[in-house]
């Protein structure tokens, strides 16, 4: 927090129960991204529900999913304890845990887009 303190409101924010959507304006390549993973870390965690992380493309989300998502996981003792132990669980676009799954979509898929409940979408 202390190289970005202006994230300091926005995650704040996410654990308010009052507030229901927040919108980010920023530039590039100043925490967003990162600011996005810590949210649902808190998610996993601390506040499971079904959740969605729409990227602009359906390679950018297996992507994303996989290089970021997979390791945050599988690397932190908090979220691994939420992992059930299936092989499969944390590939692909839908990733499988105890409490919770988490579906990685493209923008520019309408199929991955619909057809699910989700109460948190990034």
């Amino acid at each position: 927090m202390s190289r970005t303190p202006y994230v300091r409101d926005i995650l704040d924010a996410f654990s308010d129960p009052d507030v229901v959507e927040i919108t980010i304006k920023s530039s590039t390549q100043v925490g967003k991204s990162e600011t996005v993973r810590n949210m649902l870390a808190y998610t996993i965690d601390y506040d499971p529900c079904p959740v969605m992380v729409v990227l602009p493309r359906d390679d950018d989300a297996k992507g994303w999913a996989s290089k970021y998502v997979k390791p945050m996981i599988e690397d932190s003792p908090a979220l691994a304890r939420h992992m059930t132990g299936r092989e499969d669980d944390l590939s692909g676009k839908l990733y499988r845990l105890d409490r919770m799954w988490i579906k990685f979509a493209g923008a520019n898929s309408r199929a991955d887009l619909a057809g699910d409940p989700i109460r948190i979408i990034f």
